[in-house]
């Protein structure tokens, strides 16, 4: 499910005015369709382009000094603005003092707009919706509920530490720290504390090492929290995995288990100056507190590491909120993490919670490039593994994506501990994705714990099974007899990133090992040996690396299972000709609508916007959205509603028959903050009288992967009456997102080993009504059809005489 928690007052988010009607849209908020990543945008502007490097006289930027009491922001709005040209991102460069989205370049950005600034935003034409109609009501209810829901330590409170009340709201550094200390007290033997550094303004910099007693060489995955000052939710999601981690062990088996082999590295807060300053002065404070002795404060720690220092997506001017500081860790606090890390060389995983927009970024930022070989294909896969698990939670949808995608941005930390400490980073950008954005409310810290500890739990498993093994084709579960069979797998060691994998076996139960062949970049392949027809092998793999490790996959135990079998083709389309195809459109889509022919490669502005370029079966066309050569940025992408494309009536009457297809879908781009335009896939048996799900995809990747392919028995889908169609829907929902589809190689197939009866007409080894009813649907002429069980051309009474003699029931 994905709808907000609740929250009093969530203001108006329909229109795009402040208090004053002059400003108020009439109607719903204008459509954010069709929007492009811009990234000749961000370098023709060089790296100030930025959005967050704006106007230096904003509340981020300039410390309005404590003499003058907290800073407000009566009747400032956060708005949802479409950036599709330079023009346009001047325009609001000079309309808001503070961006508060980091998503530069992935067609949208939120900014605060001040209420005399209403009006020109207005006027300018830019389309936008508005996200929060007044900060300082949710700033005001926030500190309501603070002064309602306070936490005393123990000590003073007579509680024990980790009760729920500590987790109805935000808490300062000072409860931040009383509280971890009473973990201390309570849990001796699991947790304990050393001070990490100390903060520009003198405080105390706490790590928190979290592990069962025993194995001092057990691998480590630091967490920190409170990079950014605004961000609150963040430590406390990581105060919730510290509670999760302590009250588990010993009661939980799949904590227990990590906590065995895991020692957990907890920085809660490793920015309290900006923190505090937060809390006291200025709530959407986002750096530290560096005085930059020229007016200005702060340096932001997310742009200070050695990770291109002061390259693209940071800035030289001081007063910016991604100002990188004076050089690669001038701040106490970056220093403080570095030096942590690198005296812990057993720490394998680094993660650097952030908020918001749902997202679970992984290297690189700085360029956008992911890892190469396998170690960028471990990366993604495990990002999404991750966002799997938050889903399983209560719906709620993360997208996996590398950092760039969403913005270029220089010096952060996640880049740097992969390439200097070498261990798996990862970024994730909490709750919500705009609706409160930083000002998130207190009922919605325990869900982002739960769902996030989820992810820290897959994250922990692939760290503690040494390995991580991805199969970019899958394994082959049904291949032809008689012929041998490829196998190509992607692994990249996870307990010690400099370890080295040597040796790659297939173990088969029943037959010798197959060995592999290193064929450079993490990636290994081999040949399975040919199988006789309704022979299968169970098999797993064996992993040797260079320090001596032997590991079995899959860990769990599961068996990867190869089957023979005979193939006869019943349907080919390759779309090569029109066998009867329709298109339907929504009334209101203007662009994008499905097209058959050779596929476009279209990538005008930037790749985030490309087309598939080619089919998938190499015959030349195949169905497409949108396809043609843009003349400007994402010209063809789906835009205004859904395009659904139904395939011709397949004259298929075996119940066990496979139907299968190719596709290509791209929603890497995604503006919908439901994320919910998904590809689609539905199957008909009767005609398309009725329909049922087959399959679906949501913010797919195919301009990274390319085309991919899948198969479904039909019988375990529909009961087939009149033959078989597919339908095709793909859309561009409000608010809009650059989506792309293709679809190609239709085929239906027919799966068995020959049957020595040929009464028995779907060789399922039985003669029974099954394949009586498909004899009588075929009566008449039907020469070569396995119903004429006779050979004479006719299926007819001697055909149902054979078959009856040799019913088996």
């Amino acid at each position: 499910m994905k709808q907000a928690l609740p929250h009093p007052d969530p203001g108006a988010h329909a229109h795009s005015g402040g208090n004053n009607d002059e400003y108020q849209m009439k109607g719903p908020p204008m459509r954010l369709s069709g929007i492009t990543r811009q990234r000749t945008l961000w370098s023709a502007l060089g790296a100030s382009a930025a959005c967050l490097s704006l106007a230096a006289a904003s509340f981020g930027q300039i410390d309005p000094g404590a003499e003058d009491g907290p800073a407000r922001f009566d009747g400032h709005s956060v708005v949802r603005v479409k950036m599709d040209s330079i023009r346009a991102l001047q325009t609001m460069m000079a309309l808001s003092p503070d961006c508060w989205s980091e998503s530069v370049g992935i067609g949208t950005l939120d900014f605060r707009i001040p209420p005399d600034r209403m009006g020109a935003l207005v006027k300018s034409g830019l389309p936008f919706e508005v996200l929060i109609e007044n900060v300082q009501v949710l700033i005001d209810q926030e500190k309501q509920w603070h002064a309602n829901h306070k936490w005393f330590p123990a000590a003073e409170a007579g509680g024990l530490a980790g009760g729920a009340d500590f987790f109805d709201d935000f808490r300062r550094v000072e409860e931040i720290n009383a509280w971890f200390d009473q973990l201390i007290a309570q849990y001796p033997d699991l947790i304990s504390k050393t001070q990490a550094g100390t903060s520009i303004e003198g405080r105390a910099l706490w790590a928190y090492e979290i592990t069962a007693p025993g194995d001092n060489e057990k691998r480590g995955i630091c967490v920190n929290g409170m990079a950014h000052a605004r961000e609150w939710i963040s430590p406390m999601t990581v105060s919730w995995l510290a509670k999760s981690l302590l009250e588990g062990y010993g009661i939980d088996s799949q904590i227990t288990t990590i906590m065995q082999d895991i020692r957990w590295h907890i920085l809660p807060v490793i920015n309290p100056d900006g923190y505090t300053y937060a809390w006291d002065q200025n709530r959407l404070w986002r750096k530290n507190r560096r005085n930059n002795g020229d007016g200005t404060f702060g340096v932001d720690w997310n742009r200070n590491f050695d990770s291109n220092w002061g390259g693209p997506g940071s800035s030289s001017n001081t007063s910016s909120d991604i100002y990188h500081g004076t050089s690669a860790f001038s701040e106490p606090e970056t220093q403080a993490l570095r030096d942590y890390i690198l005296s812990r060389p057993t720490i394998s995983a680094h993660v650097d919670v952030h908020s918001y927009s749902q997202l679970m970024l992984y290297p690189y930022g700085y360029e956008e490039s992911i890892p190469p070989g396998s170690e960028g294909t471990v990366l993604a896969s495990l990002a999404v593994d991750m966002v799997e698990a938050i889903a399983s939670y209560d719906g709620r949808i993360y997208i996996p994506e590398p950092a760039h995608a969403l913005y270029v941005a220089s010096g952060v930390s996640d880049d740097w501990s992969y390439d200097a400490a070498n261990t798996l980073s990862y970024t994730p950008e909490l709750r919500d994705t705009g609706q409160f954005g930083f000002i998130l409310p207190a009922d919605q810290i325990i869900p982002t714990g739960s769902e996030m500890l989820l992810a820290f739990k897959v994250l922990a498993e692939a760290v503690r099974d040494r390995v991580f093994v991805v199969l970019p084709s899958g394994w082959p579960e049904l291949v032809d007899s008689g012929a041998t069979t490829g196998v190509t797998v992607d692994i990249a060691p996870t307990w010690n990133r400099n370890a080295v994998i040597t040796n790659v076996e297939i173990l088969p139960q029943t037959a010798p090992p197959v060995g592999l062949s290193d064929q450079g970049l993490g990636r290994w392949a081999g040949t399975l040996p040919a199988l006789s027809c309704g022979e299968t092998i169970s098999a797993q793999l064996r992993i040797s690396d260079s320090e001596g490790g032997v590991f079995i996959w899959p860990s769990d135990g599961t068996l990867l299972n190869t089957s023979a079998t005979e193939s006869t083709v019943l349907v080919e389309d390759d779309l090569e000709s029109d066998l009867g195809w329709s298109v339907v459109n929504d009334a209101a889509l203007s662009a994008g609508g499905w097209q058959r022919g050779v596929p476009s490669a279209d990538n005008t502005s930037v790749a985030q916007c490309s087309a598939p370029g080619f089919d998938s079966d190499g015959s030349g066309s195949c169905w497409v959205t949108g396809n043609g050569n843009s003349s400007f940025a994402c010209e063809f992408d789906i835009d205004g509603g859904a395009t659904e494309l139904t395939s011709p009536l397949y004259a298929v009457k075996e119940a066990s028959a496979s139907i299968g297809f190719s596709w290509w879908y791209d929603n890497t781009s995604a503006n919908n903050t439901e994320y919910d335009d998904d590809f689609l896939v539905d199957i008909s048996g009767d005609n398309g009288a009725s329909w049922t799900p087959l399959f679906s995809r949501s913010n797919g990747n195919s301009a990274q992967t390319g085309w991919s392919q899948e198969s479904f028995v039909i019988a375990d889908y529909v009961t087939v009456t009149d033959g078989v169609r597919l339908r095709f829907t793909a859309s561009d929902n409000d608010p809009g997102s650059v989506v792309e589809a293709g679809v190609d190689a239709i085929r239906v197939t027919l799966n068995g080993c020959p049957d020595d009866n040929p009464a028995d007409i779907n060789n399922d080894g039985s003669v029974n009504g099954q394949d009586l009813a498909t004899l009588l649907a075929s009566w008449g002429i039907c020469g070569g059809c396995p119903e004429d069980i006779n050979g004479d051309g006719v299926v007819s009474g001697p055909d149902i005489a054979t078959l009856l003699a040799a019913w088996t029931g």
